[in-house]
């Protein structure tokens, strides 16, 4: 007997008994907790123990009843047959067998040629169209009932909560159908036409027209279609026709489409266009959508407007209230006037302009003297006016083609553009001439025309009544304190006399004032004379004289008050 060898796996105890004279041994090391036990070699086998003896017979008992017959016992095998005997004679012939199975069909011949063919019959009736899917309806309409819950709004398609769906008499795939697709009409966003310009003569012009339109049946695949028609403005509906169509593909909406369209317009038209843009989609139950916009040629009134600056400024411009182009020293009258004309309607010209002060017609600019048929300014120097104070008014009319069309008396006239000749002198004057209450007009004629900022404070004032209710400050020049000089106040006689004169402003020393040539006194009243100023307007002026020459510091404020 061959040696047994056992090796060993996983945790577990095994005992081997090995045969008689077989050794045991281990492949590998005992896994840790592994217990090998080995018993000894078998023994020989012992020797047969002795047989018992048999004891005497005893006598036969009586027979017993027959049991019952066991089962039939297998047949056993078929002997060899004998030999054959002589033949008998013929007996009569026995009944005709079962007919036997069919044999298999022969190859099929080659088939024969084709008959003419006969006339169609007639076509049979079309049955009934059977229905969608099932043919199961609803029998009649739910109240959807999926309230909110947790604050989850629920629906059922495009019905919400407490719809009424309308589902009798429709199938599963109707109700669905209509519950998912919500066929609605596509919305114009946008539609708009451009104006044409106007015209003094027959035009064709050309103008763009603008569309924008939703497709809210993109998703079932819509298309949509749209068309454009026009009519004159003055004409009912039923007089549009059909200008422009184009069609787009499914799923599409438009944005910013556009096209143009000419026009025929006479000359100063009074009627335009009226467009009118048509959508439709291929999807059924949904309308034609429309809107509408006018093209019409607008005219617009020239812009026209006057404006004025005087042509010499005044020489007494310091501080003080001044002078300026609408304010002006009495006598300064001369202006250069600009017109500016802006045509508005450019297919339309300007055919004459007039300028009028105080209503009266100067001037004219019309064929021939200059005109422009656009935009242009037009200049004239106004240098003869007779008054010299008060309020002038400039104002001017345009004339242009629709207006001689319509047998207007102007296209448009300006607002009024005016001055005022309002301002007079106020003079601190130093001079070497000795005036006295008697003297000439041309004596004090010098004084006054011997006034400038180098010798004293020459300034206008904006009144003829007073000098305001805080009075005036004026300044001295060096020329006031030379022992040549005498100082000199020069203002309009209307005013009245001086009631205050200090020395030092408004807080200062008071000067003493008299009449000439009475004392005590600082300062004489000579009286009022006739002057002229640089602008050729005379005027009443008082004068009033320092007593002494070199009577005051430069750069000292002289208050006065009336």
């Amino acid at each position: 007997m061959s040696d047994v060898t056992v090796t060993l796996q996983g945790s577990n105890t095994v005992t081997v008994t090995s045969p008689t004279n077989s050794t045991v041994s281990v492949s590998s090391a005992p896994a840790p907790g592994l217990t090998i036990t080995t018993q000894g070699v078998r023994g020989p086998k012992g020797a047969d123990g002795t047989a018992a003896s048999q004891g005497a017979t005893g006598p036969a008992g009586a027979a017993g009843p027959t049991g019952a017959a066991g089962p039939t016992g297998a047949a056993g095998a078929t002997g060899p047959s004998g030999p054959t005997g002589p033949a008998g004679t013929t007996g009569p012939a026995g009944a005709a067998g079962a007919t036997g199975a069919t044999g298999p069909a022969g190859a099929t011949g080659p088939a024969g040629a084709a008959g003419a063919t006969g006339p169609a019959g007639a076509a049979g009736a079309t049955g009934p169209a059977g229905a969608d899917g099932s043919d199961d309806v609803f029998s009649q309409d739910y109240v959807l009932n999926i309230p909110d819950e947790g604050g989850v709004k629920k629906s059922f398609g495009k019905y919400l909560n407490g719809d009424t769906v309308p589902s009798n008499g429709k199938t599963a795939v109707e109700v669905l159908t209509g519950a998912f697709v919500d066929i609605v009409d596509p919305t114009i966003t946008s539609f708009s036409v451009t104006d044409p310009d106007y015209s003094a003569s027959a035009t064709t012009p050309t103008v763009t027209l603008s569309w924008s339109v939703t497709n809210n049946n993109a998703p079932a695949g819509a298309a949509l279609t749209i068309v454009i028609k026009r009519k004159l403005t003055t004409q009912s509906d039923s007089s549009y026709t059909q200008v422009y169509t184009e069609s787009y593909s499914a799923g599409a909406s438009i944005s910013g489409d556009t096209t143009t369209n000419s026009q025929t317009l006479s000359a100063f038209p009074t009627s335009g266009f009226k467009y009118k843009l048509e959508v439709t989609d291929d999807q059924t139950g949904t309308g034609t959508i429309t809107d509408e916009d006018t093209s019409q040629a607008s005219y617009n009134d020239p812009g026209v407007s006057v404006s004025l600056d005087r042509v010499t400024n005044s020489s007494f411009t310091d501080s003080g209230t001044g002078e300026s182009d609408t304010n002006r020293e009495v006598g300064n009258n001369d202006s250069d006037i600009t017109i500016a004309v802006d045509r508005q309607t450019s297919g339309v010209n300007i055919t004459e302009v007039r300028l009028y002060r105080s209503g009266s017609l100067i001037k004219t600019f019309g064929s021939g003297t200059g005109v422009q048929p656009g935009d242009h300014d037009y200049t004239f120097q106004d240098t003869t006016i007779s008054n010299t104070t008060g309020v002038v008014t400039y104002k001017a009319q345009v004339d242009d083609e629709k207006s001689d069309n319509d047998s207007s008396s102007y296209a448009k006239e300006s607002s009024n553009s005016l001055f005022y000749m309002n301002r007079y002198p106020l003079l601190l004057v130093a001079s070497s001439t000795a005036l006295i209450d008697t003297s000439s007009d041309n004596d004090a004629q010098d004084v006054f025309d011997d006034a400038s900022t180098s010798n004293g404070h020459a300034t206008l004032y904006d009144g003829t009544e007073s000098f305001g209710s805080s009075g005036k400050d004026l300044i001295t020049e060096s020329d006031s304190n030379s022992i040549s000089n005498y100082t000199y106040i020069i203002y309009k006689a209307s005013i009245g006399d001086l009631l205050n004169v200090k020395q030092g402003g408004s807080t200062g020393i008071n000067l003493t004032l008299n009449d000439y040539a009475d004392t005590p006194a600082d300062m004489w009243k000579l009286g009022d004379f006739n002057l002229e100023n640089s602008f050729g307007h005379t005027d009443s002026y008082r004068i009033y004289r320092s007593v002494a020459t070199k009577a005051f510091n430069p750069s000292l404020t002289i208050f006065i008050d009336d």
